[in-house]
């Protein structure tokens, strides 16, 4: 099938850096509907299914990253998928890192759109090679897919060296999770729950590590696919900066003595033994079930750091 002529599919709003896990809503919009009916039979050359390439668009459009990186391109209909989303957004480059067929690869990727060859780089070399150089380069992506494994390589090191240019905040989409061994890795990882949080389609929460095993994995992956989706955390800065707007808003205003906390701030030391209380629980939310009794007990603190609080 000939390359379909560029067209740019709506997105619904949703804003990914106020969401936790932005897939459930993505896959209840009737635009999601949309999208996997114009992805339904395209691109013939994408080893993914349908929803998973109906989810990839749509992701990209909604979280506009400015880096997004692919995996062991097979035959560049993925590429093509995260090259459109890029397109339409006006913004972004797609780094795709492929390990053989490059001749077919480059036919492929000719056909295209002038647009979508623009925004596309793909890159020739070993998986070793092309992360060593990533590194040393600082770069990191907001998105990264992961096809497959590349040649006689190990997907725990693999999964676990690709982990590691994901920005704080970003996404990392892996495929066949349904494999032994990649299912182990992406496991692994997600060991550092300050780190990883496996998102789950079925609800807004975060899949406990322990439960994988024992969870169904439609609630897991997204449906019809064996591709999974972690969140990167945000750093811990993210988590101070959320507990000082959450004080501002109660108009707990701590009073200007002793040292700093954080980031500027200056409390008494009965405020501080109550904000570090929020510190402490802050960063433990998973499910929502725990966030909404994180609130409830972050509520309760900051009632108790006002009445200890006077304004400026």
């Amino acid at each position: 099938m000939a390359c379909r002529p560029f067209q740019i599919l709506m997105a619904p709003q949703i804003a990914p850096r106020k969401v936790r896990n932005p897939v459930p809503a993505l896959l209840a919009s009737p635009l999601f509907d949309i999208t996997v009916d114009y992805f339904r039979d395209y691109p013939e050359t994408s080893g993914s299914d349908r929803m998973a390439r109906a989810l990839l668009y749509l992701l990209v459009r909604i979280c506009r990253p400015e880096h997004v990186l692919e995996l062991d391109t097979d035959r560049a209909g993925n590429t093509e998928v995260l090259a459109r989303a890029i397109v339409a957004n006006a913004l972004g480059r797609l780094d795709t890192v492929s390990y053989g067929k490059q001749e077919a690869i480059a036919a492929t990727i000719a056909e295209w759109d002038i647009r979508l060859q623009w925004c596309t780089s793909r890159i020739q070399q070993s998986f070793q090679s092309f992360i060593a150089a990533t590194q040393c380069s600082g770069l990191k992506y907001e998105i990264v897919l992961m096809n497959g494994v590349s040649p006689n390589g190990d997907a725990g090191a693999e999964i676990l060296s690709l982990s590691q240019l994901v920005q704080p905040g970003g996404f990392l989409l892996i495929n066949h999770c349904d494999q032994a061994n990649t299912r182990a890795a992406v496991e692994r990882i997600l060991q550092d729950r300050n780190r990883w949080r496996l998102l789950e389609t079925t609800r807004s929460g975060f899949a406990a590590v322990k439960s994988l095993n024992q969870r169904s994995a439609s609630s897991l992956s997204v449906p019809g696919s064996s591709l999974w989706i972690l969140r990167a955390q945000p750093e811990g800065s993210r988590w101070r900066r959320w507990i000082r707007d959450r004080i501002a808003r109660n108009h707990a205003r701590p009073r200007s003595e002793d040292r700093p906390w954080p980031e500027g701030w200056t409390v008494m030391s009965e405020d501080r033994r109550v904000l570090d209380e929020i510190r402490a629980i802050a960063p433990s939310a998973g499910s929502d079930r725990q966030q909404a009794a994180v609130d409830a007990e972050l509520d309760r603190l900051l009632v108790r750091a006002a009445a200890h609080s006077s304004p400026k």
